[in-house]
């Protein structure tokens, strides 16, 4: 009994503790995302993201060892938007993929703020480690999409689907150079789709 008893009170110790890191990892995330679109990433300091986020410096480093490791979550929002997109392959064109792709950046405009992203993508310290990495969430859900679609005879059994990925994301990384060069945020998603359309019309068997 008292052995159980132990267990218990280890179990409701180790659920609070879970359950303020989470939530602590939520406040800095968020404070993240505020502070560098308004100020820019490399005017945001770890102290300034804490003291927005109510949180102590110590926590901070519990969750992260660095502001650039910090900027994997700060960029994961794509995430939400890729859930079900793949779901009925066999039933929807290729050009399913093309849209949630081109919706992920609309979300991550939307929120980080065109010139603060344009800041970090175009740093080669720091964009190119987010964006062209095989974990990105971005580039998993376009591997995942291009090998489901495979599957079901929408693409081409040739085509290698990380590759395929990063082509999609370089032309993503063209339109918005292209946008930016011209300062003009709005041609970016007309650009971008008729890139990524072309890109998987040359790969699909449709």
């Amino acid at each position: 009994m008292e052995t159980y008893a132990i267990m218990t009170h280890m179990y409701i110790k180790e659920t609070k503790q879970s359950l303020k890191t989470k939530a602590n990892r939520e406040k800095i995330i968020n404070a993240a995302r505020k502070l560098m679109r308004e100020r820019g990433f490399e005017n945001s300091s770890i102290r300034d993201i804490c003291k927005e986020a109510n949180i102590s410096i110590g926590s901070f480093y519990h969750l992260y060892e660095s502001k650039e490791d910090l900027l994997n979550e700060v960029f994961d929002i794509p995430r939400f938007y890729f859930k079900g997109i793949n779901d009925d392959p066999e039933h929807k064109n290729v050009y399913t993929i093309a849209d949630a792709y081109i919706n992920s950046y609309r979300e991550m405009l939307s929120v980080l703020g065109f010139d603060y992203f344009c800041e970090v993508v175009f740093s080669p310290k720091k964009g190119n480690r987010l964006l062209f990495t095989k974990d990105h969430p971005a580039t998993q859900f376009l591997v995942h999409s291009i090998e489901d679609y495979k599957k079901a005879g929408r693409i081409r059994n040739d085509v290698d689907s990380l590759i395929l990925a990063n082509v999609i994301t370089s032309a993503a990384m063209g339109s918005l150079y292209h946008a930016m060069s011209t300062g003009s945020e709005e041609s970016f998603y007309p650009f971008l789709k008729k890139l990524v359309y072309a890109i998987l019309k040359d790969h699909s068997v449709e």
